[in-house]
């Protein structure tokens, strides 16, 4: 169990400390989930807050069973769900200028490098857009995998999933972008550079 549990359990001063300290810790990568979603920043703000009302209206329900972080990513589809419904919305695919999961990254990095040829980097960026479109939902696990860091727990949370159902969801992600990113991987052996093809 969570060691902060019994301390949100206890309501009063000790509560208002904990829901603190994860607001500063959850806020700003909350607030990065929202904004990739499509919410402009204000309200993104606002959406962090509905998850921090969320959290303080369930306190005393609280099982426990899982970190507050991943019980915090839990409840941010959530809210991200009713916005979209509340503003009549179709859930959006990730926005490509924030992709970023990690072996694709490393390939953009050894482009950038090893050489000054922009048809790599237009090859990887063209992966991930493929990529986006082809498997959105991958796309967004990755995303928020690498840019929020998190652990097997709390993704499983944001993907409402199991964490062994989360593993085996993350490596058949990442071999499906490896294969997008083949043509790039060949592009940088022909200039020598090493370490491309750890992407799968």
């Amino acid at each position: 169990m969570d060691p902060r549990i019994p301390r949100l359990r206890a309501g009063g001063k000790a509560r208002q400390q904990v829901i603190a300290e994860l607001f500063l810790e959850m806020g700003p990568k909350l607030q990065r989930f929202f904004e990739r979603k499509g919410a402009a920043p204000q309200r993104a703000e606002e959406l962090v807050g509905d998850v921090f009302e969320r959290i303080l209206r369930s306190c005393d329900t609280y099982r426990g069973d899982a970190p507050l972080e991943a019980w915090a990513w839990s409840i941010a589809p959530n809210v991200m769900n009713d916005e979209f419904a509340a503003a009549g919305k179709r859930r959006g695919e990730v926005a490509l200028d924030a992709m970023d999961p990690e072996p694709a990254q490393r390939l953009l990095d050894a482009a950038r490098g090893a050489t000054a040829d922009p048809s790599i980097e237009h090859c990887i960026k063209r992966a991930f857009a493929e990529f986006s479109r082809a498997q959105p939902q991958c796309a967004e696990a990755l995303t928020t995998l690498a840019l929020e860091g998190l652990d097997t727990t709390a993704l499983a949370a944001v993907l409402g999933r199991t964490e062994g159902a989360t593993r085996e969801f993350i490596s058949q992600c990442r071999k499906k972008l490896a294969v997008l990113l083949e043509p790039c991987l060949d592009m940088l052996s022909r200039l020598g550079v090493e370490g491309g093809h750890a992407a799968g």
